[in-house]
């Protein structure tokens, strides 16, 4: 079955193609000079734009899988022994959790950008609407944290109700400022506008904070967290404490109505 989403349902961003360039040749971009990658988001990603023109830039190898499947991104990694590839979170569980996981040879890999034997994960922060990247990874270092703030790149957390600029160690929303954030969303000025606030900083609409090292950590999303006792609760905080529980696989926060609307 196959659907089409009208143009007008759409958040099309206008993004200038310089700053992205300048992006792929900061030392963030020099940090990957693997010979081949494995990058496996979709071609519409900003991230997979930014990875073609770097694997450019550097004279690296691309490998472009021909499916989703997680037994082909394997077949991919043992066939073309690539040093470097990237998987969203949910992705590489997928992967590390398949049955037929331990039947590849995966030992080129390096580094997984997003840790298993000589393989070092890293984890990174950023949006399309940012033309790539807001953090450089913590290299050399396996953390929760998603890194520091790449150069030419400010943030500030914030209280999302109040706009209150919050410290170290409190968490509100992550808003950012840079040249390469987008133009806007094409067609859309309301939405273009929603989306800073009114000194130009661009709202994320996600919740993190930073520690006393200036490192950042990504909490949820504003839009997935529930008010209880005046208290803002991520959901994604929660599962990650009930996943971290012994004999928990998985789990999964949904909403359900008062038991008084409950049809059964």
């Amino acid at each position: 079955m196959s659907f089409v989403v009208p143009a007008d349902q759409l958040d099309i961003q206008k993004v200038s193609h310089y700053p992205i360039i300048l992006f792929c040749i900061t030392k963030f971009g020099s940090q990957f000079l693997s010979k081949k990658l494995l990058f496996t988001s979709p071609l519409f990603w900003i991230s997979n734009f930014i990875l073609t023109i770097m694997s450019c830039i550097f004279g690296q190898t691309r490998i472009v899988p021909k499916s989703t499947n997680t037994i082909h991104y394997l077949e991919c990694i043992e066939k073309y022994q690539p040093e470097f590839t990237a998987f969203s979170p949910s992705s590489l569980l997928f992967l590390v959790d398949h049955p037929d996981f331990d039947k590849f040879n995966l030992k080129s890999l390096k580094l997984i950008f997003s840790k298993w034997k000589n393989v070092h994960i890293l984890q990174g922060y950023g949006m399309t609407e940012f033309g790539g990247g807001i953090t450089s990874p913590n290299f050399g270092n396996a953390t929760s944290s998603v890194g520091k703030v790449l150069p030419n790149t400010s943030i500030k957390i914030v209280d999302p109700s109040s706009g209150k600029i919050l410290g170290p160690n409190e968490i509100g929303e992550c808003r950012v400022k840079a040249d390469r954030v987008m133009i806007g969303y094409y067609n859309n000025e309301k939405a273009t506008k929603e989306s800073f606030d009114d000194d130009g900083w661009f709202k994320t609409g996600d919740l993190m904070y930073y520690d006393d090292n200036k490192l950042l950590y990504v909490v949820g999303r504003i839009k997935e967290t529930v008010k209880y006792q005046n208290y803002q609760i991520s959901l994604a905080e929660i599962e990650n404490f009930i996943i971290s529980l012994p004999g928990v696989k998985d789990a999964a926060i949904v909403p359900i109505p008062p038991m008084d609307q409950i049809i059964i």
